[in-house]
């Protein structure tokens, strides 16, 4: 399961991540929730910013943006968030078998638990505190 910056880096073109991702002989999806953290924390928040007044950035170029980022998106194999993700992250967010984590970083976590896979990322330190999560990195 793809974090959100391995997903950003193969879409940036990052040459070492992007070799991973290629090499790698089994099947590597992207969770719903980094679907979200992409177009709606990202994307979503910028759009709201300019429409408020808090960012002068071009609202044509930055839906512009938007539409190619979910077009690029459209390459990986995607999976929904489910009820079984969310049951693992409401203990994960009580601190039962590990320290408490973040909300994105909690429902990424409990997806991967849920489905009995790999978490890759660059910000480990962020994961390394959840029970039974294996995580790699593909950025150094």
């Amino acid at each position: 399961m793809l974090d959100t910056n391995m997903v950003n880096y193969i879409l940036n073109g990052n040459p070492q991540v992007t070799e991973r991702y290629k090499s790698v002989e089994t099947e590597t999806f992207v969770g719903g929730i980094v679907v979200e953290e992409i177009l709606i924390a990202g994307f979503g928040a910028e759009i709201n910013n300019i429409r408020s007044g808090k960012s002068k950035a071009d609202l044509g170029r930055t839906f512009a943006d938007f539409h190619k980022r979910i077009d690029a998106l459209a390459r990986f194999q995607k999976l929904p968030y489910t009820n079984d993700a969310e049951a693992v992250f409401r203990l994960l967010k009580s601190g039962k078998g590990s320290a408490k984590v973040k909300a994105i970083d909690g429902r990424i976590a409990a997806h991967t638990l849920s489905l009995g896979m790999i978490l890759v990322t660059e910000n480990v330190a962020d994961f390394e505190s959840v029970a039974g999560l294996t995580v790699e990195n593909w950025a150094r």
